[in-house]
């Protein structure tokens, strides 16, 4: 379907395309870089009404605990412990928040669905994360995008090691602790295991 001379895809549309193989033959492709499982930015996209109420309800951190356990952001059937829920709804009502837990919580897990429902609500924003290890946290966030249904993933703009620049204006960068420096706007700053922090660098905030 074409909108103002530009092509206009839909669930059906790219399910179609995916389904018959017939990303070789397009001339121009609704993927970043080819890859099937990421939506190239500044698309024209047709959502059905049940896909816009979704993501309307995706402002509500209740649902999006629900959509999550339902399959309605991924199919692998995930199940969360109380404690994530509660972490969950703490991150998305909180301006300010120190989470404490042992590794293997699946803390940062739930922080990457938090990442995404930021990224699909507030557009034009700065997101800063700091951690001993930047690369292996932000793939965290990857796993959890390209796992989402086509219609809900962000247009991606770029997708670097560390960091990914969306067509709504928002980005995502990861450091090190010693890497960082002050003096830009951020909108949202995580911190990941805070013990390796530089206190010095964070007494200029």
């Amino acid at each position: 379907m074409f909108k103002n001379n530009t092509f206009e895809y839909s669930t059906k549309i790219i399910n179609i395309i995916k389904d018959e193989n017939l990303l070789p033959i397009l001339k121009e492709s609704p993927f970043w870089k080819l890859n099937t499982n990421i939506k190239k930015g500044f698309i024209e996209y047709k959502y059905t009404t049940e896909e816009m109420h979704t993501m309307l309800k995706l402002y509500n951190p209740y649902y999006l605990l629900e959509a999550i356990e339902t399959n309605v952001l991924n199919d692998t059937n995930l199940k969360l412990h109380e404690y994530q829920k509660e972490s969950l709804v703490e991150m998305m009502n909180s301006k300010f928040l120190s989470i404490t837990s042992s590794r293997q919580m699946g803390i940062s897990l739930i922080l990457s669905y938090y990442l995404f429902s930021y990224v699909l609500n507030n557009p034009n924003s700065s997101v800063v994360i700091l951690s001993k290890s930047p690369e292996e946290y932000l793939e965290k966030f990857k796993n959890v995008y390209l796992q989402l249904p086509f219609y809900l993933k962000i247009g991606v703009f770029a997708w670097n090691k560390c960091s990914i620049k969306f067509d709504n204006g928002t980005t995502i960068e990861v450091k090190k602790y010693k890497n960082f420096y002050a003096g830009k706007t951020i909108n949202l700053f995580i911190c990941d295991q805070f013990i390796w922090s530089n206190e010095k660098k964070f007494n200029m905030l």
